[in-house]
């Protein structure tokens, strides 16, 4: 496949990514040219019909990485950074949805790392990246995202709750905007 497969697959380079064989062959020659990966690295947008709108691609490791670089695929600590590039990442896993003022907003939380973020998905086909917020270190890996709407808050205010996996702990934020 590719000249340089031994050294690719070394754990320091791209040893763990999760990978594919039925994409890649760009050419029809039966080798492939390119790598695909798969994984939680990204949220996407799916039209009824099965149509991609949207794939936020790498934006959420740009942001960690210009952000929180300590973090940067991290596995839960900064004494673990980018120790997850070479296989899925930041992990999206958990994703609510939410209504505010008329406006729709995805929150979609990073189990390796923490981070939460934010997009006004209004328009499906062009979502906005609103928020991001990288909880203390008493939170780690949020597993379930429930939104809760001003109407239904206690506060009046609308509220993101958070159940940590690797904490056991809840947390309940209120969304500004």
């Amino acid at each position: 496949m590719f000249p340089n497969s031994d050294v690719l697959q070394l754990p320091e380079n791209l040893g763990r990514l999760k990978t594919t064989t039925t994409a890649g062959d760009t050419d029809g020659d039966g080798d492939h040219d390119l790598i695909f990966a798969y994984g939680g690295r990204s949220f996407s947008i799916w039209a009824e019909d099965g149509t991609l709108i949207f794939d936020s691609g790498n934006a959420f490791e740009n942001v960690i990485s210009r952000r929180s670089p300590q973090l940067f695929n991290a596995n839960g600590s900064m004494e673990k950074a980018d120790d997850r590039s070479d296989d899925k990442g930041p992990e999206p896993e958990a994703l609510a949805l939410g209504e505010i003022d008329g406006r729709t907003y995805a929150f979609i939380g990073m189990e390796r790392n923490n981070a939460i973020f934010a997009y006004d998905i209004t328009l499906p086909s062009d979502p906005h990246m609103v928020g991001y917020m990288m909880p203390s270190s008493a939170h780690n890996s949020p597993e379930g995202l429930e939104f809760i709407s001003s109407a239904d808050s206690p506060t009046g205010k609308p509220l993101l709750a958070i159940a940590y996996e690797m904490t056991g702990t809840v947390a309940v934020y209120e969304i500004s905007h």
